[in-house]
């Protein structure tokens, strides 16, 4: 069993922490240390100072010769880092604020410092209550109650009374919340692998937690927060199923309950950075690029004057940076592609590699990998996309793996690296049929490549794209079939051969039509 604040993640942790963290630390530990001297605060420093995690150094330079000692020391350090910088930060979380101000309650009462306690409870309420803190609620009303057995009899009746009525509401709310909260996890775990749905299983699990949402009637007027979870959950189902116009309305009532309710963005930052993903998501499936761009730029506007997290606020700042590469990239805006590219994304995949969950990192390399094929830009596209296949063997995203096997085709038969294309067309052909992941669409895409790879004349290849797009055809039409084409039009790529042109001149051409 791993050792608790052993030296990686004593290490690990304080390396994470930003300047402004250090030295609020520092200035704390120096409060409570002994002429500012104190081992502990000595050993921040010298991991602070440190490249790598040296047990043996740091206990040199402390002078300690005792590991039970060291490991002690180590512990203490974790715990005290951990508990400062969150006191520090108590003022930026409601659940925080309200975990302190439990204690404080508690602490009164003990004190039978009734007035004080009953005066702070009083505020807690009204804080718990604006920002559906059904738990924290709960257990003030508890506090309450405490406070006022120590009333007059006539006082107690008259109180207690509406205070239980109170209780029982909060007790109701809190049971909607934590069954529509199940459901939105339940729901968005469905999404982790794929924003596409791939599996009888999977379209099955949609379909029920769908059918059990329109089953609950939350109170929009009274409930928030459980609304804001009710609609997200609802979105992501019409989205996974292809539900396009419901999507929309769900959509627009989730933008309007966080434009009504804007001090629930920083205190709920993950839930109204979903809402954000799922409504570009839809507005991308449903060819509404005009909306895409309406979508995030009126979503920016409340990020920026209400998402004061730091760390939501970077994961938004990708959401940006990727939505509107593709929307550059879906209106042939390609001198602005370049731009965003060479401009923002350096800074970008710092936050993707810092901020973002492995599965979605794969989303942001995969629109970049894109706009450096468009660009013509093919051995910085084959780079990249060997980076995301190389992350995704361990995460193993469906969407990302059927897309990596194919495009990886594409930017070869791109290169005319026609060895390495039959190569990679049967090891992608054998890999699928090994593991039973082979479609249709697949199969029939890497065959057809293998058959463009060997035409002699130019007669030959324009006859075989020719049939091919007629068979493409079942798969545009065919709402299940048709987000195959969401990463990467292949429809489009094929018919620029025909036209003779470049992929980026035919998007041009197209929008012009």
């Amino acid at each position: 069993m791993k050792e608790e604040g052993n030296s990686t993640d004593i290490f690990t942790l304080i390396k994470g922490l930003s300047s402004t963290e250090k030295s609020y630390y520092t200035k704390m530990a120096k409060r409570h240390a002994d002429q500012n001297s104190s081992l502990h605060l000595k050993l921040f420093k010298l991991i602070d100072q440190s490249k790598i995690p040296d047990d043996n150094k740091f206990c040199k330079a402390l002078g300690i010769k005792n590991k039970i000692h060291f490991s002690g020391l180590k512990t203490y350090l974790y715990k005290d880092l951990l508990n400062t910088i969150v006191f520090q930060k108590k003022n930026n979380s409601i659940d925080t604020q309200l975990y302190f101000i439990q204690d404080q309650i508690q602490l009164l009462l003990e004190k039978r410092l009734l007035y004080l306690a009953h005066k702070v409870c009083k505020k807690a309420i009204a804080l718990a209550t604006k920002y559906g803190k059904y738990h924290f609620l709960i257990t003030l009303l508890h506090q309450q109650n405490r406070i006022l057995e120590y009333k007059d009899y006539k006082q107690f009746k008259a109180l207690t009374e509406p205070m239980f009525s109170t209780l029982e509401q909060a007790i109701n709310d809190h049971k909607s919340f934590a069954q529509i909260r199940f459901l939105y996890e339940k729901v968005k775990n469905l999404t982790y692998r794929s924003w596409l749905p791939i599996t009888s299983e999977e379209l099955v699990g949609i379909k029920e937690a769908k059918l059990l949402l329109e089953t609950i009637k939350p109170e929009k007027s009274r409930q928030t927060l459980v609304y804001l979870y009710y609609l997200n959950s609802l979105a992501l189902c019409q989205y996974m199923l292809h539900e396009n116009n419901s999507c929309n309305r769900s959509c627009r009532k989730i933008f309007d309950l966080w434009s009504n309710n804007t001090h629930l963005v920083n205190e709920y930052a993950l839930l109204f950075i979903n809402s954000v993903n799922t409504a570009c998501y839809n507005d991308f499936a449903g060819k509404n690029i005009l909306k895409v761009q309406e979508t995030i730029t009126a979503y920016d506007k409340l990020e920026s004057n209400h998402l004061k997290n730091e760390f939501y606020s970077g994961h938004f700042e990708v959401i940006r940076f990727n939505t509107e590469l593709k929307i550059y990239l879906k209106t042939a805006r390609y001198d602005e592609v370049k731009m965003t590219i060479e401009k923002h994304a350096p800074v970008i995949f710092s936050y993707v590699s810092k901020i973002l969950p492995p599965a979605e990192q794969l989303s942001v390399l995969s629109s970049v990998c894109i706009s450096y094929f468009i660009l013509e830009q093919w051995d910085d596209s084959e780079r990249l996309l060997n980076q995301i296949k190389e992350q995704n063997q361990q995460i193993n995203r469906e969407d990302v793996l059927y897309f990596s096997l194919l495009f990886q085709l594409v930017i070869l038969y791109e290169e005319n690296e026609l060895d390495r294309l039959n190569s990679a067309i049967k090891a992608a052909y054998h890999f699928l049929y090994a593991r039973k992941k082979l479609r249709p669409f697949e199969r029939e895409l890497m065959l057809f490549l293998k058959h463009l790879s060997g035409a002699i004349t130019k007669r030959t290849t324009r006859d075989l794209i020719k049939r091919f797009l007629n068979q493409l055809d079942k798969y545009r039409d065919d709402p299940h079939t048709n987000l195959y084409f969401l990463y990467f039009n292949y429809y489009g790529w094929l018919e620029s051969k025909i036209m003779r042109i470049s992929y980026k001149d035919y998007v041009s051409q197209k929008l012009e039509d």
